[in-house]
């Protein structure tokens, strides 16, 4: 089961920040259990949910990326989102197979609810998306705020 865990901590304008750092979800042969990490902030002043879904390194069924729409259902389910979102892909330093440093992609869905990839960025820039503080988005990885 999926437990989200409250952060304990004030930022400006955020209402609550939840956190599960072992978040399962099956996709696509239901026998494989694929695992990330998801963060969710809830800004005070609209109700946005800013969501960074991170992959673990011992994550060795399907990536985040493949995962997606699977993991954005389901965390909307758990936490009964119901406002407008705003979702990151974050390969932490070591999980991208492609490149040696961390990475962080915004993921905007279009109206039939299909993810698309945008380009990479930085913590600062995806935090200036989210008109939060960097310091919250990267929670558990404040090492790639460099």
């Amino acid at each position: 089961m999926n437990t989200f865990e409250t952060i304990e901590q004030s930022f400006d304008d955020v209402e609550w920040c939840k956190e599960c750092k072992h978040f399962e979800f099956k996709r696509p042969h239901p026998q494989i259990v694929c695992t990330c990490s998801v963060l969710v902030v809830l800004r005070q002043s609209d109700g946005t949910a800013c969501v960074v879904c991170s992959e673990r390194p011992d994550n060795y069924g399907t990536s985040v990326t493949l995962g997606v729409v699977d993991i954005r259902d389901a965390v909307i389910a758990a936490l009964e989102l119901q406002g407008p979102l705003l979702w990151f892909e974050h390969y932490p330093t070591g999980t991208d197979t492609w490149i040696d440093s961390y990475t962080v992609n915004q993921v905007l869905f279009n109206a039939h609810g299909w993810p698309g990839h945008d380009a990479r960025i930085s913590w600062h820039s995806a935090a200036k998306i989210c008109n939060l503080a960097p310091e919250v988005l990267a929670w558990g990885y404040h090492d790639e705020l460099g």
